[in-house]
């Protein structure tokens, strides 16, 4: 008997499977990795082109690289010119219409839209019999995901599934619908516990053995609340007497191998002559377990709203102390009993995260802090990803 194909539609920004990072990617990429442990589909990966997915492969995954031709170009030129002039500002890309066109004469049992909400608005009006499944991973950003996105591909998906409480609260809001389920998301937890000689990554980044060491890891941007931890940091370095250690661990857009943004530049003329904050730039998440064991701090100063936030279970996992701010989903993940919670405002963040490293180094906090968070990703077997894949099949696909 034949197993169901399913067409894997991801975000066209980093290639699937994750070999540039991302945080939608690297999750793409469980699912892929999940259905050939354990066969269930045939699976097509629709992901933008990159070099490096040359050397993929896989027994139950078939990687297409998206390649616009000629006439894609020019009917969007067109298409868009005219929704220009009408008014109605709908536009359509060239890989929009080359994704559209492979939908439109594919035969998929399944269609599997990762978080690109206007290309499922677009396929939900000429599939065919296939199921329909939209798997929302960010919040509105007023253009491409939008209240008014939601209300119009309600109706037409099989599955709405989101990856926490807080995205299921904002999109019920705007169309409550008993399609919607909510699956979080998950992560290597052995990988993080097991791997990563704290001694010799700490030689490797220059930090001493007796520091203690905070960590930042993610997109360096201004959502991210970087500039805040600096500030914050900066100022909490200055009045203590402990060695201490800042990672900034990222770029502002993952695997970007350009040094040019005015915004990380901005951030390294705050640390001037500082030999005490370091930015590592970007680092392939096969290598983070590494990283995050040369710390003792993981720093999550997030200041817009979570939707999940998978830096938080790798920090949980790799045993660090958490310092977050109370943005989105992440108070569903900690609780001022297994980390120390900031509010997320203009007036008190830079403070509150001061005040946060400064209780950080009593290592009692962060004795009973670690382990309330180990008891939670012990007791929550939906956030190892072992677990991933037949989860994501159950709610998504019924």
């Amino acid at each position: 008997m034949s197993m169901k194909t399913v067409l894997m539609i991801p975000p066209q920004f980093l290639p699937v499977p994750a070999v540039r990072g991302g945080a939608v990617e690297q999750l793409c990429t469980r699912l892929i990795e999940g259905n050939e442990r354990a066969p269930r589909f045939d699976i097509e990966v629709l992901s933008c082109r990159d070099e490096r997915l040359d050397d993929s492969s896989y027994s139950h995954t078939r990687i297409t690289q998206v390649s616009p031709g000629l006439a894609d170009r020019v009917c969007s030129r067109i298409h868009n010119k005219i929704t220009y002039v009408t008014g109605r500002r709908r536009y359509l890309t060239p890989s929009d219409l080359w994704i559209m066109r492979k939908v439109l004469f594919g035969h998929y049992d399944v269609l599997l839209v990762e978080n690109d909400m206007l290309i499922c608005d677009r396929i939900a009006r000429i599939r065919k019999r296939a199921r329909l499944v939209y798997h929302m991973h960010n919040g509105y950003d007023g253009s491409s995901k939008t209240p008014e996105l939601v209300r119009r591909i309600m109706p037409h998906v099989d599955s709405f599934v989101v990856i926490s409480d807080y995205l299921k609260r904002i999109v019920m809001e705007a169309a409550a619908s008993d399609k919607m389920r909510v699956l979080p998301n998950a992560i290597d937890i052995a990988r993080f516990r097991s791997e990563g000689d704290r001694t010799e990554e700490r030689a490797r980044l220059g930090i001493a053995a007796d520091d203690v060491v905070f960590v930042y890891s993610g997109r360096i941007t201004r959502e991210k609340g970087v500039r805040e931890l600096i500030a914050a940091y900066v100022d909490f370095a200055d009045a203590t007497s402990r060695q201490t250690k800042l990672l900034i661990v990222g770029k502002s857009w993952f695997g970007n191998t350009s040094d040019a943004d005015p915004y990380v530049d901005t951030l390294k003329t705050m640390c001037e002559g500082r030999d005490d904050i370091i930015f590592t730039g970007f680092v392939q998440p096969a290598d983070m377990p590494k990283v995050l064991s040369a710390a003792d701090v993981a720093v999550i100063p997030s200041r817009w709203e979570e939707p999940f936030g998978l830096v938080v279970l790798e920090a949980m996992a790799a045993n660090l102390l958490i310092i977050a701010t109370r943005s989105g989903a992440i108070p569903e993940i900690v609780s001022d009993e297994s980390a120390l919670l900031v509010d997320n405002d203009d007036e008190t963040i830079v403070a509150g995260l001061r005040e946060a490293m400064r209780r950080s180094l009593d290592s009692d906090v962060r004795q009973s802090k670690t382990d309330a968070a180990r008891r939670t990703l012990d007791e929550s077997p939906d956030y190892d990803v072992s677990n991933y894949f037949n989860n994501f099949c159950k709610e998504a696909f019924g």
